[in-house]
C-alpha cells in the first residue's frame, strides 16, 4: 500500500489512474473512477473514449484489444454500450436502476423498484426486453437474444408454470376431460409442454392465432 500522500483524490485527472496503477499506487478515492463509468467514459491502454457514443453501436470489437481480462476478452464495445443504455431507458421510465451482466446473454435489473420493472404477469419485463433486442439487433448481421431478468422473476416464474402443469395435468388425468390454460406467450407455452412431455396419459396442444395462444391439456383417452 502507497502511502496517504500518493493517494489520486476526484480532481486528478482521469488517465492518471492508469500511469498511477502502472507505478504501483493500488489505493484510490472511489469517486472518481465511479463518476468516470457512471458517464460511459472508458480508460484503457489506447486512451480514453466514451462507450455510449453512437459510433460503437455496431462495433463487435473488444473494449481493449490489448486487455485480456474477462469483460474484454468476452463481450464488445456494443454490447457494453447497450447495457448502458438499459439504464437510460429504466431511468426515463422514473425506475433509477443499475444493470449487470448475469450470464451469457443476460442481464439482471438492479434497484428498488422491481414490482415496477416486472409489471403484471411480467409485462412490463417482457415490454423492455422486447426493446433492448431490437436494439442490440438494429445494426448486426447476426441476431443475439437478451434476457432481461430482475430479482430472480424469471426462475421463480417458470417454477411457477411448471407446478400449475402439473397440477392441470392431475386434474385432466383425474377427470377425464381436457383442461385449457389462459392465453400465453410462446416462451411460456413451450414450458408447459416441456413440463407435461413425459407425463403419461396426457397431450399438449396450443389453440388459437397470433403471439398469444391457449395451451390445452388432453387426456390421452379423450384425444383419440
Amino acid at each position: 500500500m502507497m502511502p496517504c500522500k500518493y493517494r489520486i483524490h476526484r480532481r486528478a485527472l482521469a488517465l492518471q489512474i492508469l500511469d498511477m496503477a502502472g507505478r504501483g499506487v493500488d489505493l484510490f478515492d472511489c469517486a472518481l473512477p465511479t463518476h468516470i463509468a457512471r458517464n460511459g467514459s472508458t480508460l484503457t491502454r489506447r486512451g480514453k473514449f466514451n462507450i455510449k457514443n453512437g459510433r460503437w453501436k455496431g462495433d463487435g470489437g473488444p473494449l481493449d484489444p490489448d486487455c485480456g481480462c474477462f469483460v474484454c476478452r468476452r463481450y464488445s464495445r456494443a454490447y457494453l454500450r447497450h447495457l448502458l443504455n438499459v439504464g437510460e431507458i429504466l431511468g426515463l421510465m422514473g425506475m433509477p436502476s443499475e444493470v449487470k451482466v448475469s450470464g451469457e446473454g443476460s442481464l439482471e435489473i438492479v434497484g428498488d423498484g422491481s414490482g415496477l420493472i416486472i409489471g403484471k404477469r411480467g409485462q412490463t419485463l417482457d415490454a423492455l426486453q422486447f426493446v433492448v433486442n431490437r436494439i442490440m439487433n438494429k445494426a448486426r448481421k447476426e441476431p443475439v437474444y437478451i434476457t432481461l431478468d430482475t430479482e430472480g422473476y424469471r426462475q421463480r416464474h417458470v417454477n411457477h408454470l411448471k407446478a400449475m402443469a402439473l397440477k392441470m395435468g392431475q386434474k385432466a388425468r383425474r377427470t377425464g376431460q381436457s383442461v385449457s390454460l389462459e392465453k400465453m406467450n410462446p416462451y411460456d407455452r413451450r414450458i408447459i409442454h416441456l413440463a407435461l412431455k413425459d407425463e403419461s396419459g396426457l397431450n399438449t396442444r396450443s389453440i388459437g392465432e397470433g403471439v398469444y395462444k391457449k395451451v390445452v391439456i388432453v387426456p390421452r383417452k379423450a384425444s383419440r
